[in-house]
């Protein structure tokens, strides 16, 4: 460990806390927004249920199965990503923050030695910190497409019936394939 060495690990260090920071808190803030959001529609939704009910209307299955989808635990399971993402980005900041306590005792420490096992945790934990930066922001990118997809193609299911779907693939598979050709006479008999 060297002080010039120290300073880049600090550096790197705080730019990745201040994102991790900033990550951490946009996902528990996501987290609450979509909880509150779907606890809130559910409580409505079933609200509207039991005024039904008052009035002699029963839930059909349908309804029931929506509420079920609207469920604290549902809503929950389906939220995971953004706990997990969180949870590992309080990880990182305090892992980081760790590290970096560990160099400015040894910064402000007089006539310290090198301390190359210093050297090597910081490098280590800097650099996975920063993988872990670069993977999170590509993944939340193919999550994101992913998930625009899904909704198109509920979109489309939902515009649409099975069999029209169906009989629309059947024409497109239909049209692929090669129309026999009509044999004409070249004039060389």
């Amino acid at each position: 460990m060297s002080n010039d060495y120290a300073s880049i690990v600090t550096s790197l260090d705080a730019a990745v806390l201040l994102v991790g920071t900033v990550q951490f808190a946009a996902r528990i803030a996501k987290f609450v927004d979509h909880t509150a959001a779907g606890t809130t529609a559910r409580r409505q939704k079933m609200g509207r249920l039991i005024e039904n009910q008052r009035r002699g209307i029963e839930p059909t299955r349908s309804e029931l199965l929506e509420a079920r989808r609207r469920s604290p635990i549902v809503m929950m399971m389906r939220s995971f990503p953004l706990v997990a993402a969180g949870g590992i980005w309080a990880t990182v900041c305090v892992v980081l923050i760790s590290v970096q306590l560990k160099v400015l005792q040894w910064a402000g420490t007089a006539n310290a030695g090198p301390n190359p096992e210093l050297a090597r945790r910081a490098f280590e934990v800097t650099a996975v910190s920063i993988i872990f930066l670069l993977v999170e922001g590509y993944m939340g990118g193919l999550v994101k497409a992913y998930n625009k997809g899904q909704e198109l193609r509920r979109a489309y299911r939902e515009q649409y019936t099975d069999e029209e779907r169906a009989e629309l693939q059947r024409k497109i598979r239909s049209a692929l394939r090669p129309e026999a050709q009509p044999v004409t006479s070249t004039g060389e008999d």
